[in-house]
């Protein structure tokens, strides 16, 4: 979409959203500071949604009107190239990565036809949950499962691998 803009692009990011269940904080693309400041108009009225102003959204702000009022716009010299390089990120790891469920040694998938809400199971990667909702008919049954460690999940039966432990 950015090759098709002919006049202006307004680009914008969430400063959070939810991710298996779990708020986290965003950050604006490190592809960013590729853009030369001259090419940017940078406009922070947007204010952040009830509950969701936090230093996050200031220090972003600053940083980047920081970048705009300081950055000369002449690019470097000797390699033709007025890009710099991205600046590597340190890698944030979600509650899911670092606690990522080991199946119990006598894990085997059940037969899943005879399931009912309020089941307990344990998928294989998202650990133990309980059955919230069944729906649709055979073979394309969907379940709705509320996972311990990473919230709700809904998936189809067929191909789910649980073992229901009540």
């Amino acid at each position: 979409a950015i090759t098709r803009a002919e006049y202006k692009l307004n680009i914008s990011y969430a400063t959070s959203r939810f991710k298996f269940g779990t708020l986290i904080s965003c950050e604006p693309s490190r592809f960013l500071d590729e853009i030369d400041a001259k090419f940017l108009e940078l406009d922070f009225t947007a204010k952040p949604a009830s509950g969701g102003g936090n230093s996050f959204f200031n220090d972003e702000r600053n940083a980047w009107s920081n970048r705009a009022k300081s950055s000369t716009g002449s690019s470097t010299s000797g390699s033709g190239d007025s890009f710099s390089k991205p600046k590597p990120m340190a890698v944030k790891t979600t509650s899911v990565l670092a606690k990522a469920h080991v199946p119990s040694p006598d894990f085997k998938p059940s037969d899943t036809s005879n399931l009912q809400v309020g089941m307990e199971v344990e998928h294989e990667r998202f650990g133990f949950g309980k059955v919230i909702s069944l729906e649709g008919n055979k073979p394309d049954v969907k379940a709705t499962i509320f996972f311990k460690e990473i919230g709700q999940k809904q998936l189809l039966l067929k191909f789910a691998k649980l073992h229901i432990s009540q």
